[in-house]
């Protein structure tokens, strides 16, 4: 086995939010309650009232996700053979940034039980991602998780400084995944960065001291050597792996080698994906299903981001435009 795993004038929703222990999910079905935001948390959040009008819950398409992966922007140090960043068929600048407002319609719309924090990479503006994972803290009852490749332990170290509490201020993550992709030479060939490794353990080291939440490494599934050389160094490190599908796949690496392929097109499991219940929102406000659309492969859930995408083209020749981008 490879892996293991608010509206001007009168008041606001309810913002009280269902109590839940850390790691505890919603049931499957259960929608959380829409929080809409006040004049003043609108001013305060510099949302310039973009959000702040109440909309008919009838009004929003019936999505319910199970992960929704907002990537913040496409900017990383590292060159990962696997990244699909490099390789977007969407148009998506470094310079693009999602914004809050975006998250918070994103959010309201897919109605995630986990929302995933991605890039590029998170930490190269972690004062950007401590504000908005806060303030999803606060209007929404979600799980929150963010996937670094720990290229910035310093960046870490910052913001634990920042806090009086001895403990990391992001207390707004449920969990923190590293990329740790097998040991130092496998490592960085993978990620074309030297001191990667290095500073993936350093971020390792820094977050087992200070982080309250759940630690994990990540990682593709290269092959089957790859893989268990994460396993591995994971038991050392005591931290639970989580090993994804590969995207894309490479002349240069194998695919997986336990992992069911049912379609030549998609490397994350074709018609038999294991991810059907997600959504990936790009720097761009773009909504595609997963990094496998992101590419511009034949994405076989593709079909279900028209709920989001509401019929408009999800090509690489036409950019699409989502309803959560459209809705106000």
């Amino acid at each position: 086995m490879v892996g293991r795993d608010s509206s001007g004038g009168g008041g606001r929703v309810n913002v009280n939010k269902t109590a839940r222990t850390r790691g505890q999910k919603r049931t499957r079905g259960q929608k959380s309650k829409r929080i809409w935001l006040t004049n003043s948390e609108v001013e305060r959040l510099g949302l310039e009232g973009t959000v702040a009008r109440k909309v008919p819950r009838e009004e929003l398409p019936d999505i319910s996700v199970e992960e929704l992966t907002l990537e913040l922007h496409h900017h990383c140090p590292l060159d990962c053979v696997f990244c699909s960043s490099h390789n977007c068929n969407f148009e998506v600048k470094d310079t693009d940034l999602l914004e809050f407002w975006q998250v918070h319609r994103a959010i309201r719309i897919c109605d995630p039980d986990t929302v995933r924090w991605s890039g590029g990479e998170p930490f190269a503006s972690p004062h950007r991602l401590r504000e908005f994972s806060r303030n999803v803290h606060q209007l929404f009852d979600v799980e929150q998780t963010v996937t670094t490749s720990g290229y910035y332990p310093d960046a870490v170290a910052e913001l634990a400084g920042e806090s009086s509490s001895p403990r990391f201020p992001l207390v707004d993550l449920d969990e923190i995944r590293v990329s740790l992709l097998g040991r130092k030479d496998t490592h960085e060939r993978l990620t074309r960065m030297p001191e990667s490794w290095d500073r993936a353990m350093r971020t390792i080291e820094l977050l087992t001291d200070i982080y309250d939440g759940e630690l994990k490494t990540t990682s593709p599934a290269v092959s089957g050597e790859q893989a268990e050389e994460v396993i591995e160094i994971s038991d050392d490190l005591g931290l639970e792996t989580r090993i994804t599908g590969l995207v894309p796949p490479s002349s240069d690496i194998k695919r997986p080698e336990k992992c069911r392929i049912d379609a030549d097109h998609c490397s994350l499991g074709g018609r038999g994906c294991r991810y059907p219940d997600k959504r990936l929102v790009l720097p761009n406000f773009d909504v595609v299903h997963c990094a496998v659309e992101k590419l511009d492969f034949d994405c076989p859930e593709r079909k279900k981001t028209g709920e989001v995408q509401r019929g408009t083209s999800t090509s690489s020749s036409s950019s699409s435009t989502s309803a959560v981008a459209r809705e106000t």
